[in-house]
């Protein structure tokens, strides 16, 4: 699988899920990509974790980036919340990508309102 995801012209990549993917990134690395982890906690995702993310898309501009997480739940948001407050997307546009994944609720739908807040006041 990950040969197919640099076949594909992908560059870095970035996983959301705790835990021990020294396997994994030594691979990602064998195959000349970068591997970068935010442990996102599932049950209290920060503002910390998102600026993380942000600053890793900035220094890797327009390069191919893919990001996972276990469900793709984390990813959807964090992908959401990138397009719409570092890329501006339309926000109806991010919102139905990531409603095609999943729907947030409780401790997600506060992350997503506490990183809008934090970028709208910026």
């Amino acid at each position: 699988m990950l040969l197919t995801i640099q076949q594909q012209g992908y560059q870095h990549i970035i996983n959301l899920i705790p835990g021990d993917f020294n396997d994994e990134q030594h691979q990602i690395i064998a195959l000349e990509m970068s591997f970068e982890q935010i442990a996102v906690d599932w049950h209290n995702p920060t503002l910390a974790d998102f600026k993380r993310f942000v600053g890793l898309m900035k220094t890797y501009q327009q390069d191919k980036v893919l990001l996972h997480c276990r469900l793709n739940y984390r990813a959807s948001a964090f992908a959401y919340l990138y397009q719409t407050t570092q890329r501006g997307v339309d926000e109806s546009i991010a919102k139905q990508e990531m409603l095609s994944v999943w729907q947030p609720e409780g401790v997600w739908l506060d992350f997503i309102k506490r990183v809008q807040e934090h970028y709208s006041e910026i």
